[in-house]
C-alpha cells in the first residue's frame, strides 16, 4: 500500500472512529464503505457489510440493494417490494487484499464463495453473518414473480496492486463467470478487477465534486441573467446525459439528485409513459417533444466549442425521467434526445426558485418545496450525526429513507 493510499485509510478511519481495528480489518472497512458508497450514497453502517473473519468464504463485504437501497432485514425487503412498483435487485460482493498482487488462489477462493452463496447447499461452512444474508438473499428469490429481470451479481477483486489483464486471471475468472451464469439466477454477472490507482480515484470522487464532459452540440446561449453566469437551453443526446449522471463503471450517480424535492417514485403512471416511449422505436425519437426536460445547476462550466466540462452540479428537475433513462440505457438510440437547460450559478435564492419553477409543472404538494432551503438540509444534516443504537433520520425529500 502506497503512502497515499494509506493517508486515505487513515482519513477514512479518523473520520468513522475505527481506531481501534488493525491495519487489515481498517483496509477491509475502507474498501466496503468507497465499493457501496458509490453505489449506494445514502448514509449505510459499513460494519453491517463486513463478513470477514473465519469462515467467511473469501468475502469481505456483501450489500443487498433492493430499488436501490440496502436491505439488511425481510422487514425491509417487503417493505422496499411493497412500496414502490418494482422489485429491482442487486448482490455485491467484495474481497480486499492489503497485498500488491493479484493473487490466482485468492481470486479463485472468493469467486468460489460467491457460487457457494447461491447454491442449495454450501460447498463450506459459512459464518453467522453470511447465513443470515444467505437466508435474506433465499427470501428475496420467493418473489422472483415480482421481478422485471433477475437480480444482478457484481464482484469486486480489490488489491494494492496493478491489473494488467493477466490471461490467466482472466481465464479463471470467465470459468467463475460462466458457472454462475449457468444458474439463470442472474440478468447480468460483471466481475470488477480494482487495483490500487482505481481504489484511489473511487475514494477521490467521494470527496471531491463531480466534474463531467458532454457533447452539448445543439444549444443556444440564453441571454444575461441577474445572479446566473451562464445559461443554455437545447436538447442532448440521451447518449451524452447518461454520461452526466453514471460514473466510470456505468452505475447510476443518485447523489447527483440530492436538491431535488422528490426521490425516484418507481413504476408509477407518469413513469410508466417514459419508459414506453424510450421503448418504442416509432416514437423514440419524439422524447424531446413528449418530455418537459431536465435542469442542471452547476458551480462552473468549461466551454469549448460545443464541449462542456461541467463542475459541481445538480440535477433540480428530471430525477424521474433520469432515472428511467438510465434503467433503459440498453435501448437508447442515436435518434433520441432529451430537453435540457444547464445554468450556472452561486447564488443559493436562484437555485431554489429554479428548482420551484421548474418542478410546478408536475403535481408536486407545496410544502415539498419547503424541503430545498437551507435550514431543511442542515436539519438534516445534523439527524445523519446521530448513529448509535438508535439513529435519527429526516425525511427532508419523499420517500428518501426507505429503511
Amino acid at each position: 500500500m502506497d503512502q497515499i493510499l494509506k493517508n486515505y485509510v487513515k482519513n477514512f478511519v479518523d473520520e468513522s472512529s475505527l481506531e481501534h481495528l488493525d491495519e487489515s480489518t481498517a483496509f477491509e472497512y475502507f474498501v466496503n464503505h468507497t465499493i457501496i458508497s458509490k453505489i449506494h450514497p445514502d448514509p449505510f453502517d459499513v460494519e453491517a457489510t463486513t463478513v470477514g473473519g473465519s469462515n467467511d468464504n473469501a468475502i469481505d463485504g456483501i450489500a443487498i440493494l433492493v430499488n436501490d437501497y440496502l436491505a439488511t432485514s425481510e422487514e425491509e425487503i417487503d417493505y422496499f417490494r411493497k412500496s414502490l412498483r418494482r422489485f429491482d435487485v442487486k448482490f455485491i460482493f467484495i474481497q480486499s487484499k492489503t497485498s500488491a498482487t493479484f493473487d490466482s488462489g485468492h481470486l479463485g477462493n472468493f469467486l468460489f464463495g460467491v457460487r457457494s452463496f447461491f447454491e442449495e447447499q454450501p460447498a463450506i461452512p459459512m459464518n453467522p453473518q453470511l447465513k443470515n444474508l444467505r437466508e435474506l438473499k433465499d427470501y428475496i428469490y420467493t418473489f422472483s414473480i415480482d421481478m422485471d429481470k433477475p437480480p444482478v451479481c457484481e464482484m469486486h477483486y480489490v488489491t494494492t496492486g496493478t491489473w494488467t489483464g493477466d490471461a490467466n486471471l482472466e481465464g479463471r475468472v470467465k470459468v467463475e463467470k460462466t458457472a454462475l451464469e449457468s444458474t439463470k439466477l442472474f440478468s447480468l454477472v460483471r466481475f470488477v478487477p480494482v487495483d490500487n490507482e482505481h481504489l484511489k480515484l473511487l475514494y477521490l470522487e467521494l470527496r471531491r465534486k463531480v466534474t463531467k464532459e458532454i457533447n452539448f452540440e445543439k444549444h443556444t446561449a440564453m441571454p444575461s441573467i441577474g445572479e446566473v453566469h451562464q445559461a443554455y437551453i437545447g436538447i442532448l443526446p440521451a447518449s451524452e446525459y447518461l454520461k452526466l449522471i453514471t460514473d466510470r463503471d456505468g452505475n447510476l450517480v443518485r447523489s447527483l439528485f440530492y436538491d431535488n424535492v422528490r426521490d425516484y417514485q418507481g413504476s408509477n403512471l407518469v413513469n410508466q409513459e417514459i419508459d414506453a416511449t424510450i421503448r418504442d422505436r416509432d416514437q423514440s425519437d419524439r422524447f424531446a417533444l413528449l418530455n418537459n426536460g431536465i435542469t442542471v445547476v452547476a458551480k462552473n462550466i468549461q466551454q469549448v466549442g460545443s464541449r462542456f466540462s461541467i463542475q459541481d452540479y445538480q440535477v433540480v428537475n428530471g430525477c424521474q425521467t433520469s432515472h428511467v433513462i438510465f434503467l433503459n440505457k440498453d435501448a437508447l438510440t442515436d435518434k433520441m434526445f432529451v430537453p435540457l437547460k444547464l445554468i450556472v450559478t452561486n447564488n443559493t435564492e436562484v437555485t431554489n426558485q429554479i428548482i420551484r419553477a421548474t418542478n410546478r409543472q408536475t403535481q408536486v404538494y407545496v410544502e415539498a418545496f419547503e424541503s430545498t432551503k437551507p435550514f431543511h438540509k442542515q436539519l438534516e444534516e445534523f439527524y445523519n450525526t446521530f448513529k448509535d443504537e438508535r439513529p435519527l433520520y429526516y425525511e427532508r425529500r419523499s420517500k428518501q429513507y426507505f429503511d
